[in-house]
């Protein structure tokens, strides 16, 4: 293999250590830098530190010119981090709370998202804001998504299905007493 000197560190690295130039030299051939990968990513970082506005204006000029393409990246971008982010927020804030955080993974929690409440049923799209991921507090077992009024519910009645029961058995009751009347 053969080896080249970077004109930056002075250290003898592997050819494929140096990147190719973006442009051909004059024997119509792409010739290699002559500072390595490693220096190249620095002096490069060094010099958007130095030229923000340079950087910002490209980047505002490149996004005008592939604006389809931009938007089409974003909504991928979103898709595939939606739920490692939301995963993310709520271990954090189970933390927060002293709950066990929740242990699904996010391709766990992509294929359980079916876009409704899992008690209710409400589209999130209706819903004010995302569904909320549920999970034991005590396990950290994922058991699906709710919106904010089922989740909200769900915590006032201390995820005990004894309480929750017992408000079922005196709904029940009293709707029966409400319809005598």
């Amino acid at each position: 293999m053969t080896e080249k000197t970077c004109t930056k560190c002075g250290e003898m690295k592997a050819i494929n250590a140096f990147a190719f130039q973006s442009r051909k030299g004059k024997d119509g051939t792409y010739h290699r830098y002559g500072v390595c990968k490693k220096c190249r990513i620095a002096q490069v970082m060094e010099w958007r530190k130095r030229n923000p506005k340079k950087v910002t204006a490209a980047q505002r000029k490149y996004i005008e010119n592939n604006r389809e393409e931009v938007n089409r990246r974003s909504r991928d971008w979103c898709k595939e981090n939606r739920f490692r982010h939301a995963l993310t927020s709520s271990r954090a804030t189970a933390k927060k709370r002293n709950h066990a955080p929740c242990i699904a993974t996010a391709k766990e929690l992509s294929a359980a998202f079916t876009g409704k409440c899992m008690v209710c049923g409400i589209p999130e799209i209706e819903c004010a804001k995302r569904l909320s991921i549920d999970h034991s507090h005590s396990t950290g077992k994922f058991r699906g998504f709710l919106c904010r009024r089922c989740n909200k519910a769900l915590g006032l009645l201390q995820d005990s299905p004894e309480i929750i029961s017992s408000l079922l058995e005196y709904i029940i009751e009293k709707e029966q007493i409400w319809l005598r009347e």
